[in-house]
């Protein structure tokens, strides 16, 4: 009787993602606009409608991930060094627009997430070894951005929303009144469950939101804030990934 130890089980579920994989890979590589490198993925449906819209991946982990991307000259780009590879799972990509743009970078683990983009050269873009438990990350409008730096911990059930989505009018002038602003998110950052952040916020590097706050206004560089909306608890703090042994 052939007896496989655990180090050979795991070659054997290696071996086999790998070939699974092949069959995503080929169906990919066969669509026009669509470049895949060194990436092993699983379960992934990429639909491309319109003109010279894009996708590359390189050194990604991805199993339940697809994209909808319509439109023209939109990018999808999952770009990584092979030994800091992107991990993706159960994430939902939706491009609506003209020259609108997702970016990861290498080292950026994302998970339970979708992600929106609809308008002309918007932008959303997650920065190296940043994380997200799960969550919505939502940009739209004219030139709009979200940015999240590096090493950033977002937690579950996290809503970062650069718009309104719906626009609403003066009755009078039928001016709208409520146009889209850019997020940026700052370097070490971390963000609590079900933390939500609102249009035109900016969040210093090494910042921390706790559990269950609504940010709408800026918050600085080393600050803790929490509450709704949130408001500042702490200064000059910092953090860090591992967990606590106090």
């Amino acid at each position: 009787m052939l007896v496989i130890g655990k180090s050979g089980v795991e070659v054997m579920k290696n071996l086999f993602k790998r070939i699974l994989s092949l069959l995503f890979l080929l169906q990919l590589k066969a669509k026009a606009g669509i470049t895949v490198s060194r990436s092993i993925l699983l379960r992934v449906k990429v639909q491309l409608h319109g003109r010279n819209n894009n996708v590359s991946i390189s050194n990604t982990d991805a199993v339940n991930l697809t994209m909808n991307i319509q439109g023209a000259n939109n990018v999808v780009n999952f770009n990584a060094a092979n030994e800091s590879r992107i991990a993706i799972a159960n994430v939902h990509i939706d491009i609506v627009g003209t020259e609108c743009m997702v970016t990861i970078a290498e080292g950026a683990k994302i998970f339970n997430a979708r992600i929106v983009v609809r308008g002309t050269k918007c932008r959303i873009i997650i920065g190296n070894k940043s994380t997200l438990g799960s969550g919505m990350l939502v940009c739209m409008g004219s030139s709009n951005y979200l940015k999240i730096g590096s090493q950033c911990m977002l937690a579950d059930n996290i809503d970062i929303w650069a718009t309104d989505s719906h626009p609403i009018y003066n009755m009078d002038t039928r001016e709208q009144i409520n146009i889209s602003k850019s997020i940026i998110i700052g370097d070490h950052v971390w963000l609590g469950k079900n933390v939500t952040i609102l249009k035109g916020v900016n969040i210093g590097d090494n910042a921390i939101v706790g559990m269950d706050s609504t940010v709408t206004k800026d918050v600085g560089t080393c600050c803790l804030v929490a509450g709704y909306p949130a408001k500042v608890l702490k200064e000059r703090v910092s953090w860090e990934r591992k967990f606590t042994e106090i």
